[in-house]
């Protein structure tokens, strides 16, 4: 996958269009220290737009967002992705 991480797909809906991936190795915040003054900047958004942008090239309309970050003190990386439709 993408910067040669694979993340787990887990947390299926019973509707199937909702899940979540988890990311145990996240080479983005190897580099990245958020200082104090931007605590609430949520860096891991960077890999929803990533998802969002590449599904979006396949005609897939996709919410993505970040509900635990390692930078956070989160102890994983975690987006919660819903797939509102497929053309």
């Amino acid at each position: 996958m993408y910067l040669g991480i694979t993340p787990n797909i887990t947390n299926w809906s019973p509707a199937g269009d909702e899940f979540s991936l988890f990311l145990e190795n996240n080479p983005l915040v190897d580099v990245v220290e958020l200082p104090y003054s931007h605590s609430s900047l949520i860096y891991l958004n960077l890999l929803c737009c990533v998802l969002w942008g590449a599904l979006e090239m396949v005609q897939m309309a996709v919410e993505a967002k970040c509900v635990q970050d390692t930078l956070k003190g989160d102890g994983v990386n975690r987006n919660q992705d819903e797939v509102h439709q497929a053309d």
